[in-house]
């Protein structure tokens, strides 16, 4: 009955955790899409020659005659308002990438994983040696690849598509530019689990593909 009852808890921590990265994942579709519409509006304005805050009356009071008032007031008026809807959506990203991290189920009991690998094969079997880490996450930005896929700052990434070893850090740069918006399978460790994420290399509001600094592993 116990473990039918660990079963069931982390049945459910995995569906919570699902849930709130499929949560983050539909925020930053629609901050994407938010950008592109911001996108498109400035380039209506570059296409009049104009921006923000250029008066839009001569120096008598009178509408300028050089720029189409009524289309270049109402798309100023659209980018305003599509730059708070941003801000909110920011917003609720950072939110929701706090509730991936916390939402990540616990690493099974030592006693738990002892019992399973008894009942699996007959006896006590020998542990696999942990795998040497090729970097760690020092910072992930919101709204990014690498949050996006569950990166968390502290976790150590022990394999990164097909790079692993203590000296793949240096092999990452190249491998991330040839797979932009290709999806990569990315091991980490956090505390005493091994998560296995998936992370796209790809362009986004901030500098490079995935939105995280890493740092080589402590000696």
């Amino acid at each position: 009955m116990p473990a039918a009852s660990d079963s069931a808890t982390g049945s459910s921590s995995f569906s919570s955790h699902g849930a709130a990265r499929q949560r983050f994942q539909d925020l930053d579709a629609k901050r994407q899409a938010i950008e592109l519409e911001i996108k498109a509006l400035d380039d209506v304005l570059a296409s009049h020659k104009i921006g923000m805050t250029e008066p839009l009356v001569d120096a008598d009071g009178f509408p300028r005659a050089d720029v189409d008032v009524y289309t270049v007031r109402h798309t100023r008026h659209s980018i305003i308002r599509l730059r708070n809807d941003l801000a909110d959506v920011m917003r609720e990203l950072e939110r929701a990438m706090h509730a991936v991290f916390e939402s990540v189920p616990p690493p099974s009991p030592p006693a738990s994983q002892q019992q399973q690998q008894q009942q699996q094969g007959g006896g006590a079997t020998a542990s696999a040696p942990p795998r040497q880490p090729l970097a760690v996450v020092n910072r992930v930005e919101p709204g990014s690849p690498a949050a996006a896929a569950g990166l968390a700052a502290g976790d150590r990434v022990v394999a990164f598509g097909d790079v692993t070893g203590a000296d793949g850090l240096k092999r990452l740069a190249p491998l991330v530019a040839r797979m932009e918006n290709e999806p990569l399978a990315v091991a980490v460790v956090r505390g005493d689990a091994e998560l296995e994420l998936t992370l796209t290399p790809r362009k986004w509001a901030g500098r490079g593909l995935l939105g995280c600094h890493l740092l080589p592993p402590s000696t």
